[in-house]
């Protein structure tokens, strides 16, 4: 297992992360802290591991730990919905970005239909 390292130039160079150079640049929202968050072996190794292991959303192995940090903690209790909606949907993208410098693929769900 590699690890990888995302920055905020990275971030807005993504085709999704463009979309949310709001959050980036919002002074209350604490992305600086996400990215570094992200950008440590021990939660990139944990995300990997929810994949193999266990079948979970990479995010599922980590979230605890991000919430529980002050500057996400505090953001995420004091942002209105909105701002915290966007703040939240910029996680996600980010977390796409590392598993897929991690050798991970996006696969699309599908609805069965019956």
């Amino acid at each position: 297992m590699g690890t990888t390292k995302i920055t905020r130039q990275d971030f807005l160079r993504d085709r999704q992360g463009r979309e949310f150079s709001d959050v980036l640049e919002d002074p209350a929202a604490p992305f600086d802290t996400v990215i570094e968050f992200f950008n440590r072996r021990d939660q990139q190794h944990r995300m990997e591991e929810s994949e193999t292991l266990y079948r979970k959303a990479p995010l599922a192995a980590v979230v605890r730990d991000l919430e529980s940090l002050p500057g996400i903690q505090g953001f995420l209790s004091t942002s209105d919905a909105q701002q915290r909606r966007r703040f939240e949907q910029s996680v996600a993208i980010l977390v796409r970005m590392v598993m897929e410098r991690l050798g991970w693929q996006v696969v699309p769900h599908t609805k069965t239909i019956r």
